[in-house]
């Protein structure tokens, strides 16, 4: 009895410093599902806006507005490489800064890129085609005058590629502002 109690607690001491030696190694970010609570948290924002978000495996978006669609927020997250866990806050900040109120704004990364929009202009889809011919394009639905969040991701074989916004005619919506933020 005595040797399986000792047998226990070395085998526990031998997890324990295990889990503390592999933690030390991994970057532990925001999961999922608590992305827009820690936006809201970090970026103080109005607990009655609404919000609406967007994540691909590598790369996360949420959109918050206010009831009349005139002031908003903005926050990006990505993950970082395989010694990580979940998402980390990579950009952010006032729509007034941006022309998501009146239009479209993208903002493009090494991980992935969003779109994001109080959807003044109406649109109903966003679609990313690859350049190369043999890879499928990327379509998302969203609600013609709602704001919306759209993200994708990037990797090594879909990282060319061009973003069309289209309306309920099928016409594309221009859109020149793309911002390309440095990746580290």
């Amino acid at each position: 009895m005595k040797k399986r109690y000792v047998i226990g607690i070395v085998a526990f001491c031998i997890c324990l410093s295990l889990f503390l030696a592999g933690s030390h190694f991994i970057s532990w970010g925001v999961m999922k599902s608590n992305l827009e609570s820690d936006a809201r948290k970090s970026q103080n924002i109005d607990a009655s806006w609404k919000a609406v978000s967007a994540s691909s495996d590598k790369f996360s978006a949420v959109l918050f507005y206010d009831e009349s669609l005139s002031q908003g927020s903005y926050a990006l997250y990505e993950t970082h490489n395989r010694r990580s866990v979940g998402y980390f806050f990579r950009d952010g900040g006032s729509l007034a800064d941006t022309d998501m109120i009146e239009g479209i704004q993208g903002f493009s990364y090494g991980k992935g890129f969003a779109v994001l929009s109080m959807n003044k202009v109406n649109a109903v889809r966003v679609e990313r085609v690859f350049e190369k011919e043999d890879l499928p394009k990327e379509s998302r639905e969203v609600n013609p005058g709602k704001p919306f969040a759209v993200t994708f991701s990037s990797d090594d074989h879909s990282h060319n590629g061009t973003v069309t916004v289209y309306d309920a005619e099928g016409h594309s919506i221009p859109f020149n502002s793309f911002v390309v933020i440095e990746c580290y």
